[in-house]
């Protein structure tokens, strides 16, 4: 069953087109009725629907309103347009937010069945488009090129010269010019309890992760070739995106693509991706140093989680420059100390000292071998702030200290402390910058809650980072989603307000930040349980 969300400011409205309607038949459930834009986009937040149908004319925030932020942030919900007759041009103009049907009122239930069936069919062929397994085989074998393949790998795995990339790019027809882009990484995590091969035994466990693959990379191909995207898949199987990015450095149509593309693959797939996304880069040259940096933003699923996007500016320290080490076995050392266990840890110095062992390499290259992985000990410490030595409680030069330790396998318990040692400073640290940003925050809401302006996006603005990562942390560390913290203030300095004074709603609202003072009364009531006026009424009482 599909899910639907019904936004109607009139009761008996929605209590029409849900009794009216024979739903077991539609093939879709309500999960959820708002009467207002404001309330159904904290609906929207819980249920996710797959379909909204949504009225024009409504308080606090109309359904035109309504629908762009929705095409936005939650752009794979279809959207349905009740109107009336005078709207109806009006909402025409809609087609941009992603409407996909309108219906005028007052209408029949025959009609809306019709239009839901519609949807349906929508729905119905966007899933089976992406399941459909012979479709893929053979697009898979049609799409990809090999030269042009080799050249997009190349592209962010190699140095080459703009020219050069220019003058390839016109070759095999893909659109690219200098300017800002941002790479990014979808990774998918496999359901283990589904399959897009119905469980056939003719396919081997390789060749379905193959087409899991690629059907990720469809998707992702289908989405950004409306977007401007270039996109394609790396020989691991992971699916490469690169994004054009504005001259202002704003990534909030990028993100928007790619949390596109997250909710669809959830909708329509036995699994789910996760996203990293790398550094700003203004030139094409530098698309290898954004891939980089969109790998190390994966590395942090382990803590961060999955099924979600991950920006590498959220996830980094702001003040320090990070150093990226070509060198595979550097990579998987910064990587276990930044997100891994200690059992994680232990395992890699054990992988790296075996080398030694195995490949019986002379006395000297072993000591080499050594100071390099200390050196990137070191190097990992200091862009984290961090210094090795008194975290170890050495005073003496730790490269001498490597040299006074005569056996390997004491070295090796060294290392594994030291690494140890690191990753929890890292963590910890990374754990009271959090801290920092929520108490900043709550800070700013206490002396500013008067700022009409004052919102999840403005305040993300001002901590530079996105708006997606603070609600997440802010949720984390309070316990409480922003909006529900700014409310709170909000009616806690109203009701000071109330008690104190006998200022008027429309002043008390003008005093706390909403522009409209109906909606001031709304959110009042739904907080307290009363209106203003009846609040001021029932203290008045309780005074005499």
């Amino acid at each position: 069953m599909y899910k639907l969300l019904l936004v109607d400011d009139e009761a008996e409205v929605r209590q029409g087109i849900i009794s009216r309607i024979d739903w077991s038949k539609t093939g879709f459930e309500i999960a959820g009725e708002a009467e207002n834009g404001l309330e159904a986009l904290e609906i929207m937040e819980k249920i996710n629907p797959d379909v909204a149908i949504i009225d024009i004319k409504m308080p606090f925030m109309d359904g035109m309103q309504l629908a762009e932020i929705i095409s936005t942030e939650y752009p794979a919900t279809k959207l349905m347009i009740l109107s009336g007759f005078d709207e109806f041009d009006y909402a025409q103009k809609a087609i941009r937010y992603n409407v996909m049907e309108y219906i005028l009122k007052p209408f029949g239930a025959d009609e809306l069945m019709t239009i839901l069936e519609r949807l349906r069919l929508v729905l119905d062929e966007e899933k089976m488009r992406n399941a459909d397994l012979e479709k893929l085989r053979n697009d898979y074998m049609e799409s990809l090129p090999i030269l042009k393949e080799r050249f997009l790998n190349a592209l962010i795995s190699e140095r080459m010269e703009a020219e050069d990339i220019l003058e390839r790019a016109r070759r095999f027809n893909i659109t690219l010019s200098e300017g800002n882009h941002v790479v990014a990484v979808v990774k998918h995590n496999l359901d283990q309890d589904n399959s897009i091969t119905g469980g056939s035994e003719s396919i081997s466990p390789l060749e379905e992760n193959e087409l899991h693959g690629y059907a990720v990379f469809e998707t992702c191909e289908r989405i950004g070739n409306n977007n401007d995207c270039i996109t394609f898949m790396r020989a691991g199987g992971e699916t490469i995106m690169i994004l054009p990015i504005g001259i202002d450095k704003d990534v909030k149509a990028a993100f928007s693509v790619l949390e596109e593309v997250r909710m669809v693959i959830e909708k329509t797939h036995p699994m789910t991706v996760t996203i990293g996304i790398g550094e700003i880069v203004d030139s094409l040259i530098s698309l290898q140093k954004s891939y980089d940096s969109a790998e190390g933003a994966l590395e942090h699923q382990l803590v961060e989680g999955s099924n979600r996007l991950l920006w590498i500016n959220d996830l980094l320290p702001k003040d320090h420059g990070q150093l990226t080490f070509q060198d595979e076995m550097d990579r998987e050392l910064r990587t276990v100390i930044r997100a891994g266990s200690p059992e994680d840890i232990e395992a890699v110095i054990h992988k790296h000292f075996q080398v030694m062992r195995d490949e019986e390499i002379s006395y000297l290259d072993c000591r080499l071998f050594i100071n390099e992985m200390l050196t990137s000990l070191l190097r990992i410490g200091r862009s984290h702030n961090l210094i090795l030595t008194e975290l170890v409680e050495e005073e003496q030069n730790l490269f001498i200290l490597m040299k006074e330790i005569a056996v390997l396998d004491n070295i090796e318990a060294w290392f594994v402390n030291a690494c140890n040692i690191l990753n929890l400073n890292i963590m910890e640290n990374r754990m009271s910058g959090i801290q920092r940003m929520v108490e900043t925050a709550k800070v700013h809401v206490k002396t500013n809650y008067y700022d009409s302006d004052l919102n999840l996006d403005t305040i993300s603005q001002m901590l530079h980072i996105s708006p997606s990562y603070f609600s997440r942390m802010f949720k984390k560390e309070s316990n409480m989603t922003f909006i529900q913290f700014l409310t709170e203030v909000r009616m806690e300095k109203a009701m000071e307000y109330i008690l104190d004074t006998d200022m008027k709603n429309f002043e008390i609202a003008e005093k706390i930040g909403y522009a409209e003072a109906n909606y001031f009364s709304y959110s009042f009531k739904k907080f307290y349980g009363q209106s203003p006026t009846a609040m001021r009424k029932t203290k008045s009482v309780s005074r005499s």
